[in-house]
């Protein structure tokens, strides 16, 4: 009888054992990896952060920053707790703009954006760990600003360009986790990289309000302060241009007679293999 009593009180401590240890693992997160399509389109060093929000509420579950070469080898997981689901977001480019609520990416007025690319997903959480496959989209438009007949604008001609170049828009940002842009003042200073050309960077746009203004140089035009302003956004509507809802964002070539103040404006696709972040 004893010998009953002992086998079943090693029994019932087994089974206690083992009920402990499965409250234990439902206590462990999730691991949570990710499988990117074009990660051989950047460099392996380049930084990514990632996070990922408890769905639908976007409550931050974790967020970390990472390389390239991590995510795509593998060896780099995020832990996912208390969800049934999740969504999230990975942005790569960051440099100057800053990270509010987690989710969105905004530039204050007078920077230009910054060479942003994201992905984001929504998965279903599985046990122990799970996959996400992940796209990195271009979310930032280069732009050239190519002006033409640039001394006759110019006191006597003279070679100095007589222009500091702003371009204004109401959209600062955008939202990692759905792609849509945030409603911002932006104002940037385009820099010259050669002389008539300048360049900047814009973050995708919730519209066509985007201005185009030339102030005048002290000392190198007659008029100093605001000298122009051009409608941009509806100068590049009306001959065609960028829509901003295609999915990876080209770059623009802008050209500008000063003779005549005509426009000519070029869309250039983006190609992944020839990622260029030197505006």
């Amino acid at each position: 009888m004893k010998r009953i009593l002992s086998l079943l009180g090693v029994a019932l401590a087994l089974v206690s054992c083992r009920h402990s240890v499965l409250e234990d693992r439902t206590a462990c997160p999730s691991l949570l990896y990710f499988d990117i399509f074009n990660a051989g389109a950047f460099g392996t060093v380049d930084r990514v952060h990632v996070n990922a929000c408890r769905y639908p509420d976007r409550l931050i579950l974790g967020s970390d920053t990472t390389t390239i070469r991590a995510l795509e080898g593998r060896s780099f997981s995020l832990g996912i707790r208390e969800a049934d689901a999740v969504s999230g977001a990975g942005v790569l480019g960051f440099r100057r703009c800053r990270l509010e609520d987690g989710v969105r990416w905004t530039i204050p007025p007078g920077s230009g954006f910054d060479p942003l690319f994201r992905f984001s997903f929504l998965s279903i959480v599985e046990p122990e760990e799970f996959t996400v496959p992940v796209e990195f989209v271009k979310e930032h438009s280069c732009v050239t600003l190519q002006f033409l007949n640039a001394g006759d604008w110019s006191p006597e001609g003279q070679a100095a360009f007589p222009f500091d170049i702003v371009i204004r828009a109401n959209t600062c940002g955008i939202d990692a986790l759905t792609g849509a842009p945030v409603t911002g003042a932006f104002a940037c200073t385009a820099e010259e990289t050669e002389a008539g050309v300048f360049r900047l960077i814009l973050p995708r746009q919730a519209d066509d309000q985007l201005l185009l203004e030339l102030y005048g140089k002290p000392g190198l035009y007659p008029v100093e302060g605001l000298a122009h302003s051009y409608n941009l956004g509806g100068i590049m509507r009306e001959m065609g241009g960028i829509t901003w809802q295609e999915k990876n964002l080209p770059d623009i070539l802008i050209g500008i007679n000063f003779k005549t103040t005509d426009f000519r404006v070029e869309i250039i696709p983006w190609e992944q293999e020839n990622i260029d972040y030197e505006y």
